[in-house]
């Protein structure tokens, strides 16, 4: 049982080992029977072109497509999935799109055409890009096209056509749209709660695997992510609908079953140290504290043939984060700027170093009071951490009573020493030295007449500044420390 599970989830058909056929049509778009009749003549080099009488249009579809001199083996067709409408037509004309898998980070790929082509890049909007030739009547079977000439972040469609075959009586003839290619970059983005990891380390041919039954093991890129010791899992967003398979350092299948091997996914949880799988009859392994082998591959037909495995990912562990420290959250205002540092440790004892991470500040000269925040982002092998926001406040200066006066019987004034950067002040006073049972008034100036006390009594007053602040969205005071007491006798 066990032998048959590992089998079925990490079965690779012998066709993804090279043949003299260099384009696989994958079952989504053909189904099996037909591929050979779809890909007619595929293997076709520059010395075999086809040559066309000039009274025939060419109509041969056959190419090959290379990235750094490897061969691209997996291409979709689609029958009449490109459109275009040729220069005084009413009606579109469709053709064949080819769609072709290359790998993360390809900028250019190199094509061999079966015939003289002219060769155009164009957007997906039908806007031309790049291909001018000088002579329009010739064409190449070899060139080398970008894969997103415009850098939009959206692959081109590379438009394939018959030279023109010059002028007659009714204007130019030939240049015959025969197929259009596009591109599908085998790219993945790998995050951690929602926090995109940091670009990976590549291993051309890192990753090996020997297909069940072949006798030669398939090679194909390693993507190594560093990632702190403590992230238990990561979600991969994929390019194109792919089987995810956890294989251990010993090539040994962990986990990635699916009841239905003719179908992936575009995004899938995996783990970073998982156990094995396990069934009746049979107890799985544990985590063995090694970071398992992503094995990303393609669906399997009905027939158990395609499942090419594309590449493999794997993880560099660092020290997890312990803690992450702001200096203070309080300060005091005196005119000077400012702002906390930030220490972070690792469960290692050791500082975090700053290569590791940033931090900003919503106000980077903040000398007035109010309330701020310090914003540390984790970056490389952290950035799986995001970000973590620390808040901290400038209080006002603590406010001072410059004089306290009886102006009648029943009226006091107090004067205040001017605080810098503030709102206004809050005055509390109490017949009471303990300043209970205290009243409280506010004044945006620096004088308050208190009106309607009782003659010949002892009052008491102090003050403080405050600053008014916005907090999601509603206003709050920050209020400076408590002036020292003062006392007057009214008249």
């Amino acid at each position: 049982m066990k032998l048959m599970k590992q089998l079925s989830a990490g079965l690779l058909s012998a066709a993804m080992i090279l043949t003299a056929v260099p384009v696989n049509v994958l079952a989504d778009d053909i189904a099996v029977d037909d591929i050979d009749e779809a890909v007619v003549s595929m293997a076709a080099t520059p010395d075999e072109a086809v040559n066309v009488a000039a009274d025939e249009p060419c109509m041969d579809e056959t190419f090959t497509a290379s990235v750094d001199g490897k061969e691209m083996t997996l291409i979709t067709k689609e029958e009449g999935g490109y459109s275009y409408t040729s220069w005084g037509d009413t009606e579109p004309t469709y053709v064949s799109l080819y769609k072709v898998i290359v790998p993360a980070g390809t900028k250019e790929v190199a094509l061999e055409l079966g015939a003289e082509s002219l060769v155009y890049n164009y957007d997906s909007n039908g806007n031309y890009l790049a291909g001018w030739v000088e002579d329009y009547t010739k064409g190449c079977t070899e060139t080398t096209v970008k894969v997103d000439s415009n850098a939009d972040g959206e692959a081109d469609y590379i438009q394939v056509q018959n030279p023109y075959r010059g002028s007659d009586e009714e204007g130019w003839s030939g240049g015959e749209i025969r197929f259009a290619i596009t591109f599908i970059v085998d790219n993945v983005t790998v995050s951690v709660n929602d926090n995109k990891l940091a670009a990976p380390t590549k291993t051309e041919d890192g990753y090996s695997y020997t297909p069940y039954g072949a006798s030669e093991a398939t090679y194909v890129p390693l993507y190594t992510y560093e990632i702190p010791a403590n992230v238990k899992e990561v979600t991969l967003d994929l390019a194109v609908e792919s089987l995810v398979y956890n294989y251990d350092s010993d090539g040994n299948y962990l986990t990635g079953w699916v009841d239905d091997y003719t179908k992936g996914s575009t995004k899938v949880t995996v783990k970073v140290d998982s156990a094995e799988d396990s069934y009746e009859g049979y107890e799985g392994k544990e985590a063995d504290g090694i970071p398992d082998y992503i094995q990303v591959q393609n669906p399997y037909n009905a027939d158990y043939s395609g499942g090419e495995l594309r590449y493999a990912i794997t993880f560099k562990q660092v020290p997890a984060v312990k803690s992450a420290k702001a200096s203070a959250s309080k300060y005091v205002y005196n005119g000077k700027v400012h702002k906390p540092s930030i220490t972070i440790l690792t469960k290692d004892g050791k500082k975090l170093a700053s290569k590791y991470y940033s931090v900003s500040y919503s106000n980077k000269s903040s000398k007035a009071p109010g309330r701020y925040t310090a914003t540390v982002t984790y970056k490389g092998a952290y950035k799986a951490l995001g970000k973590k926001t620390f808040a901290y406040v400038i209080k006002p200066a603590k406010a001072a009573i410059s004089k306290f006066t009886s102006v009648k019987k029943t009226k006091v004034k107090v004067n205040l020493k001017k605080s810098a950067g503030v709102t206004g002040y809050q005055i509390c006073y109490s017949t009471r030295s303990s300043m209970k049972g205290a009243k409280y008034v506010t004044t945006k100036y620096t004088s308050k007449t208190l009106k309607n006390l009782k003659s010949g009594k002892k009052y008491y007053v102090k003050v403080r500044a405050y600053k008014t602040v916005k907090v999601n969205g509603k206003s709050t005071k920050i209020y400076g420390a408590w002036s020292a007491k003062k006392s007057v006798k009214t008249k």
